[in-house]
């Protein structure tokens, strides 16, 4: 077996060096990468020539769409949220907004412990009866809590 001999950049013809060495600034190769890479280039019509080309072309295209697919994700993560936020104020509001208008409460203490009870209606008459409501609850207590 022969021993290999290192490949020098000056004992290249110029033309050729120059871009080789424009090659590997370019893909980020060293030398023999680079020559490997010319030699491919130089069968043009050759089944190598073509799988690197198409290879590089997929690389190129998958980066370029992940990219954009990414790009992508991170608007429509901003305009999904920035709607979701949008739609739960709206819907805290009308929600507040039905509470205040259909709805009706009151507190009363709880006959045992004294903590507050709370009740809900949505009886229009609720106004008119509140004392009698009031009073009809005075004696209830919750359930946790016993008369003994």
């Amino acid at each position: 077996m022969q021993k290999e001999k290192a490949i020098q950049l000056e004992e290249l013809p110029e033309k050729f060096r120059k871009a080789v060495v424009k090659l590997m600034a370019a893909e980020d190769m060293d030398v023999l990468q680079a020559l490997d890479f010319a030699a491919v280039l130089v069968e043009k019509n050759s089944e190598a020539w073509n799988a690197e080309l198409q290879s590089r072309a997929n690389t190129l295209y998958k980066s370029r769409h992940m990219s954009e697919l990414n790009k992508s994700r991170a608007e429509w993560d901003k305009v999904t949220a920035k709607k979701l936020e949008e739609e739960h104020r709206k819907g805290y509001k009308e929600g507040e907004k039905f509470v205040k208008e259909v709805e009706n409460v009151w507190h009363v203490p709880c006959s045992v412990c004294g903590e507050r009870m709370t009740f809900y209606t949505w009886n229009p008459g609720f106004v008119e009866a509140y004392a009698a409501l009031k009073e009809a609850f005075a004696d209830w207590h919750h359930s946790d809590c016993s008369t003994g």
